[in-house]
């Protein structure tokens, strides 16, 4: 009977070394997740930040590209118009076929 109760005692401690362990596995992966999600939203953050300033970029770029084609078709109406004609002549034939 004492080598029953004794066996008993021996699972019960390993039951609660068992759980100790389960429970210290858990809090690990809880501190892995925080940690993997601060990085992710730093990361996010930074790209954010990044593709606008990119956007504003290629808008201010657009901006001045629309300028100078503004005064180039101001400085030479007819060759623009010639230009666009010609442009319009070759799409309106490639669609054709």
């Amino acid at each position: 009977m004492k080598e029953q109760f004794k066996r008993n005692d021996i699972i019960e401690e390993e039951k609660e070394k068992f759980k100790d362990i389960g429970s210290d596995l858990a809090s690990d992966f809880g501190r892995l997740g925080k940690a993997t999600k601060e990085a992710a939203s730093d990361t996010l953050g930074a790209v954010k930040e990044d593709l606008s300033d990119l956007y504003q970029e290629g808008q201010k770029k657009f901006a001045e590209v629309g300028g100078q084609l503004e005064n180039r078709i101001r400085s030479h109406p007819m060759r623009a118009l010639f230009i666009a004609a010609g442009i319009g002549l070759v799409i309106g034939l490639m669609k054709r076929k």
